[in-house]
């Protein structure tokens, strides 16, 4: 739930954004330099300034690693509590301006991520748009300077970012069978993939139509354990596990075909 993730929506993927009404890679890579910039930009400013102590620029850092991160769980968001008792400490208890920073954490830590599920694209990110408001509200009244002069940094990922690698849409189902897939295995008529949820580890046998006349299996070594990394079927097809532009260890399956040499 980040700015990265919101930005996405900019970026069309056959599994989870097929109907993009914006297909514009290049402005995701830029928008998401320039609030990176703003973000960091802000932060370095924060550390700068003699107000506020280490723990106070450490907790600020904190925050700004939960904004610009694409990747996290609820659990991160216990180091949420650094923050809420070093500004404690900063502002009385009963200031006004602590109150709302413990409500405004309040609000991230426990707002359930499934009621906006069904919500427009911009309140599905609601927890983001919280943690920005914390992050700016503290930035705010702990008198960070900001210089007119540094919004020409915002300009500079539009000028030098011309151009963007378009990753691969070579997915071998064309819906989420599964977010954390570990291993897979061709069988005569189904694949069958072995994957993480939340009840733990489970199997699930998907239909497929692949004449196997020829099969290779190449292994990764867990422990006693060893799983399919990939597999070359009749020497024309590369079947592999991925978890580009997903998050590390997030993967899919995906398909090319071998070029021949």
């Amino acid at each position: 739930n980040s700015f990265k993730h919101y930005l996405k929506t900019l970026v069309p993927d056959l599994l989870h954004n097929a109907n993009a009404k914006w297909n514009n890679s290049l402005l995701y890579i830029q928008l998401l330099m320039c609030f990176k910039i703003a973000i960091y930009g802000l932060g370095i400013l924060f550390s700068f300034s003699a107000s506020n102590s280490n723990a106070q620029k450490f907790s600020v850092w904190l925050i700004i690693s939960l904004l610009v991160s694409g990747y996290g769980n609820t659990f991160s968001l216990l180091l949420l509590l650094i923050p809420m008792f070093h500004f404690g400490s900063k502002w009385a208890f009963k200031d006004y301006r602590f109150i709302l920073v413990l409500g405004l954490i309040l609000v991230i830590a426990n707002l359930p991520i499934g009621v906006l599920n069904d919500l427009p694209v911009f309140l599905k990110f609601f927890r983001f748009w919280v943690l920005l408001v914390l992050f700016l509200f503290i930035c705010y009244n702990s008198k960070v300077k900001v210089n007119p002069y540094y919004l020409i940094l915002l300009v500079v990922p539009f000028v030098f970012i011309r151009s963007v690698a378009y990753s691969a849409q070579n997915y071998l189902f064309r819906k989420e069978e599964a977010f954390l897939i570990y291993n897979f295995e061709l069988k005569p008529k189904a694949i069958q993939i072995s994957y993480f949820d939340i009840t733990g580890p489970s199997i699930k046998m998907i239909p497929s139509h692949f004449v196997r006349n020829k099969l290779q299996y190449f292994y990764t070594h867990s422990n006693q354990d060893k799983y399919a990394s990939y597999c070359k079927l009749n020497d024309s097809l590369l079947i592999y596990l991925s978890d580009e532009n997903r998050g590390v260890g997030f993967n899919t399956l995906r398909i090319s075909k071998i070029k021949n040499e």
